[in-house]
């Protein structure tokens, strides 16, 4: 492992948001030294592995689908908690279901490819401002410890970012527990094309689970996330064992949903960027700059485009710097960063919907002409152009739930 003494950018985190930054900036030829603190990267896996299609369009990301890709999804059962459901069925692929370990590994490989050095097995365990604007990145590794100097510092280490902490930038605003199985499945059959949905306070209280098929008809990813750790661990007990789940397995909707668990992780989701993610010649991005969606929990899409709105003004100051900075602060704002933060009242809005307020919307949703609507304009990562279609077709929706009218006025 050759350790870089200078470089151009360092960039803390090998996720997904960490690779691509790498592997575009060091296609626009700078120098680029990346540090991951595992031994391996896309371990454990943090996610459902559920993207939009629309993803792949963003650059360079058109010659990864292929390598994976598990299933093309065009629909979604979204179950109440008393067990009504939606039946989404697009005409077209709405989402794809990845290899998320492959997809960190395959980005990985093409930064190393555009020319990014990359540390695995090493910590950054400090950081020196110099009094020329850049820094000297510390860091443990298995060889013992050393110094990175760089020109630009950008932070992708997760949720509970140390260079958002070195940095001294806030926070998210909020930060929920989510849980993720790997399982096979002994009965039943996985929908190849079909994602479910599962709402209720008894599965995951503030939020919604979920299943993901994961390849073949025996393998899924399910998982949820909830408002606090006593309703994290109830739904996980719960949620194996879910009619509903059986239900979606073809099973009866009364027998147990008996699985093989292959794999278990459980982690944080981060939503709401702090008021600032730069500092001098630094920034975060992606989970450590709370770019989770508050809507589904979903970070990979939002860091992606951020990291694309980057590069773009990186091109357009000619050079990365503070200047390029700050067109990215203002175009990120302005752009999906402002759909997040509107979203932030919506996941407000829904987190305090009641089962009995579940069960009525789902059955108002179910009407035909509502239902034309979702599945011809849904899309997982602007939920809010979906919601306003529906209010405008059909107005009476806003007085399902009167109490969160005054809320609407911050999500419009």
């Amino acid at each position: 492992m050759r350790v870089p003494e200078r470089t151009d950018i360092t960039i803390i985190g090998a996720g997904p948001i960490g690779c691509y930054t790498a592997w575009m900036l060091s296609k626009k030829g700078f120098s680029v030294g990346l540090l991951e603190e595992h031994p391996e990267v896309g371990r454990p896996e943090q996610c459902a592995g559920l993207v939009n299609r629309s993803m792949f369009d963003l650059p360079e990301l058109d010659k990864v689908i292929d390598r994976v890709r598990l299933n093309d999804i065009t629909g979604a059962d979204i179950y109440s908690p008393g067990g009504k459901y939606l039946n989404l069925r697009a005409n077209k692929v709405k989402a794809i279901s990845m290899d998320r370990a492959r997809f960190d590994k395959v980005l990985l490989k093409n930064a190393a490819d555009a020319g990014t050095e990359t540390l695995l097995s090493v910590k950054a365990i400090g950081i020196d401002r110099r009094n020329d604007g850049g820094f000297d990145v510390n860091f443990r590794g298995l060889s013992g410890e050393g110094i990175i100097k760089t020109r630009i510092l950008i932070g992708c280490d997760g949720a509970s970012s140390s260079i958002r902490r070195y940095l001294g930038l806030e926070k998210p605003f909020s930060i929920i527990p989510g849980a993720a199985f790997q399982v096979e499945i002994d009965e039943g059959s996985v929908p190849d094309d079909i994602v479910a949905v599962f709402t209720g306070e008894e599965t995951a209280k503030g939020f919604f689970a979920w299943a993901v098929p994961a390849g073949t008809r025996t393998s899924m990813r399910i998982g949820l996330a909830a408002e606090d750790g006593n309703s994290l661990r109830k739904g996980w007990t719960n949620l194996p064992h879910d009619a509903r789940l059986a239900e979606w397995l073809g099973l009866d909707g009364d027998r147990t949903a008996h699985t093989s668990e292959i794999s278990f992780n459980i982690g944080i989701v981060p939503m709401g960027s702090p008021r600032t993610i730069i500092s001098g010649n630094a920034l975060i991005l992606g989970d450590s700059a709370g770019m989770a969606k508050p809507t589904s929990g979903g970070g990979i899409y939002p860091g992606l485009l951020a990291v694309n709105d980057l590069v773009r003004s990186v091109d357009k100051a000619c050079d990365i710097s503070p200047d390029a900075l700050e067109l990215f602060r203002s175009s990120w704002l302005s752009g999906y960063g402002k759909e997040l933060s509107r979203s932030r009242f919506f996941r407000k809005l829904i987190s305090q919907v009641k089962d009995e307020e579940v069960e009525e919307v789902v059955k108002r949703l179910s009407d035909p002409e509502l239902m034309e609507i979702i599945n011809r304009e849904g899309d997982i990562d602007h939920p809010l152009r979906l919601a306003l279609l529906l209010i405008r077709k059909e107005p009476s929706l806003l007085k399902l739930i009167p109490r969160f009218l005054p809320m609407m006025r911050n999500i419009v």
